[in-house]
């Protein structure tokens, strides 16, 4: 009970040096590190919805879609005048939905529903952290990261 205590304890503490490390490290570091936990994320939330009888979401391309979509945001939050950034993430969003209809799956809409819940409940949170790093002047082209707002959201929580 105790090793497995102080195994979780270690961990919990370098998972959270490696994110203040790379929130504060700077804006490649902050989109590495959050596209991984999306993946991550994501990746585990399709393996729990894949255990429910009947219930079969693509898993890659749900990984594939919220990965682009927090790069998405973070390519907006540094140039924001390139809103066609977000056009091959609907292509994207488009071919899973169509895909779906073809793999010949029982429940297609209970796939498609769960494949949207994983793109809104957890990629989206994790691309919206671009909204907050970025700021932008009006004499700048490009916006600048700042670190503070993103850290603050998990200091305060």
């Amino acid at each position: 009970m105790k090793s497995n205590f102080l195994q979780r304890a270690i961990t919990g503490i370098i998972f959270v040096a490696v994110l203040i490390g790379c929130i504060v490290g700077g804006a490649v570091s902050f989109g590495i590190l959050f596209a991984i936990i999306s993946a991550l994320a994501i990746n585990e939330f399709c393996n729990l919805v894949n255990h429910v009888e009947g219930i079969q979401v693509n898993k890659r391309i749900c990984i594939l879609s919220g990965i682009f979509l927090f790069l998405c945001f973070f390519y907006f939050g540094i140039d924001p005048s390139q809103t066609g950034i977000f056009i091959p993430y609907l292509a994207l969003f488009i071919y899973l939905m169509v895909s779906e209809l073809y793999l010949k799956k029982e429940n297609p809409l209970n796939n498609w529903a769960y494949a949207m819940l994983s793109q809104m409940y957890i990629a989206l949170p994790f691309a919206l952290l671009n909204v907050l790093a970025f700021h932008s002047d009006e004499t700048a082209s490009i916006s600048q990261y700042n670190a503070i707002l993103p850290l603050s959201i998990f200091i305060f929580n």
